[in-house]
């Protein structure tokens, strides 16, 4: 099977300190060696979220794969999450690729080989990502708030602060 591999990242943080694309890159590299597949191309987004229909690679990625004939069998990737966040948008974006025969693998999340169970596995799979994003969204803000609250802003002191620990004078002088 020939195939391609999108790769992605949400956060500059997660690009500068290489914390998961290279990661799911050497997975999808030695799932497809084990499986016997053929890549065609690697297609790498860092720094972007999945809830973003604005992403130029993966853009690229599924004009090339709805061009007939296309030049790769599927699409692999890491986890669906990395494919796309919001379920419905998901879903039409794989309808569009099975038109041209060109399909969506998770090596971490196979799907059923009938139709209908995959296509309901896919949904399931797709919903729980969508609300776990969520979710985590949830649960980041709050924290932040706290933080906030506390007298730091993600884990770093504020200016205040800072100058009331600092050897820069007393805490009376920047009031």
């Amino acid at each position: 099977m020939r195939i391609c591999i999108y790769a992605r990242v949400s956060t500059d943080r997660q690009v500068v300190e290489g914390m998961s694309m290279e990661d799911q890159l050497n997975q999808i590299r030695t799932w497809a060696k084990n499986s016997e597949f053929f890549i065609i191309q690697e297609f790498l987004e860092p720094g972007v979220s999945a809830y973003d229909d604005q992403r130029p690679v993966f853009d690229e990625m599924i004009n090339i794969a709805t061009t007939y004939p296309p030049i790769f069998d599927a699409i692999v990737v890491h986890s669906r999450s990395r494919f796309y966040r919001d379920n419905a948008l998901r879903e039409l974006v794989e309808r569009k690729l099975a038109k041209n025969n060109v399909k969506v693998i998770s090596i971490t999340e196979p799907l059923p080989e009938e139709e209908a169970a995959a296509q309901l596995m896919r949904n399931v799979v797709g919903i729980m990502g969508e609300w776990q994003s969520r979710e985590n969204a949830k649960h980041v803000l709050r924290c932040m708030r706290e933080n906030a609250v506390q007298g730091y802003y993600n884990g770093a002191p504020t200016v205040r602060n800072w100058l009331q620990q600092s050897h820069l004078g007393s805490r009376a002088q920047y009031q």
